[in-house]
């Protein structure tokens, strides 16, 4: 087979961004790729700029789907023919020698994933089987920490394991639908490799949807935490107080980049969240959670959510999104 990994790269209105996403590809040292770039109902010259990179290198090649990045993933999972295949958002890259890393220690797994790249983090390059009851340890470092360690960028998959499982992205979903997808396919898997290598590079952006957002972004979050409850029934307790987490966690992240990040009053913001956090799937995350087990930092919040100490959430929210539109 000529192509050994396939890349799919969803591209909606990303002319202006995709040229250093392609580009990283091209840089890898594992040359036997296939690039799949989807794009998905751009309006602006996303089209006409990946027609170009199609002419000049064959192995690229653009494909059409419907809008919304759960369809263009799925519509690019359909054309896969390697045995391997991994994402990489339009305006993310990943790095040269990702793809070497990752094939090197894909013999006999159902994923390997790698690791974001960190400014802050010593990375070791060892890598880790997880297998029979140690992936339920891996999940419940997933749904603790899905924002790093439940998304599909970096992963490499088994494209026959997602084949036999029918795993396909949610396009009910408006948000969240990468974290379910990957943890569905741990749950799913039978052993994967988790290699402590940076392999990607992710672009903050101020403008992302989780950073514009208010109380109706938190509660389209609904359906994947809904989804979350489901995968983990029957799991152990564990694994359902990480499914909390979860839930309170995606509250958090977007009461910091959305519900406080706006020109709205204190007060109005405040209320807001009140509204917000009625829904029933944090009010159960909420009341059922262990504490215990929880980093410091987001124990500290949730307390504050417990005793509805809100001005003080509110606060620590404002500043957070204050230090997070410098960052961007």
């Amino acid at each position: 087979m000529k192509e050994e990994v396939t890349v799919i790269i969803p591209a909606y209105n990303a002319a202006k961004v995709i040229g250093n996403a392609v580009a990283s590809i091209q840089k890898q040292t594992f040359s036997n790729w296939h690039l799949i770039i989807v794009e998905n109902g751009s309006i602006d010259d996303t089209t006409s700029v990946c027609e170009s990179f199609c002419q000049e290198d064959s192995r690229i090649s653009l494909v059409h789907s419907s809008k919304g990045v759960s369809n263009a993933r799925n519509f690019g999972l359909g054309q896969v023919k390697t045995p391997w295949f991994t994402f990489l958002d339009a305006d993310d890259q990943l790095l040269p020698e990702a793809l070497e890393s990752l094939l090197k220690n894909a013999s006999g797994q159902d994923l390997v994933i790698g690791q974001y790249t960190k400014a802050t983090e010593d990375f070791s390059g060892k890598s880790k089987v997880y297998q029979a009851e140690q992936i339920r340890d891996y999940l419940v470092e997933a749904l603790s920490d899905a924002t790093k360690k439940a998304v599909v960028g970096g992963t490499l998959f088994n494209a026959q394991f997602i084949k036999d499982k029918h795993l396909r992205f949610d396009y009910d979903l408006a948000h969240a639908e990468d974290s379910v997808f990957m943890l569905t396919c741990l749950k799913n898997a039978r052993a994967f490799t988790v290699v402590n290598t940076p392999v990607y590079q992710y672009t903050y952006s101020a403008d992302s949807a989780t950073r514009s957002a208010g109380s109706k972004l938190v509660m389209e979050f609904t359906g994947a935490i809904e989804q979350v409850y489901k995968l983990c029934q029957g799991e152990s307790a564990k694994v359902i107080n990480a499914s909390y987490l979860f839930a309170l966690t995606q509250f958090l992240i977007i009461s910091v980049n959305g519900l406080f990040n706006n020109s709205a009053t204190l007060k109005e913001q405040v209320e807001q969240a009140k509204e917000a956090l009625n829904q029933p799937v944090y009010v159960q995350a909420l009341a059922e959670i262990d504490l215990r087990p929880v980093p410091r930092s987001k124990r500290v919040m949730i307390q504050l959510l417990k005793q509805k100490n809100w001005l003080l959430y509110g606060l620590v929210c404002r500043g957070k999104a204050w230090l997070n539109r410098r960052k961007g």
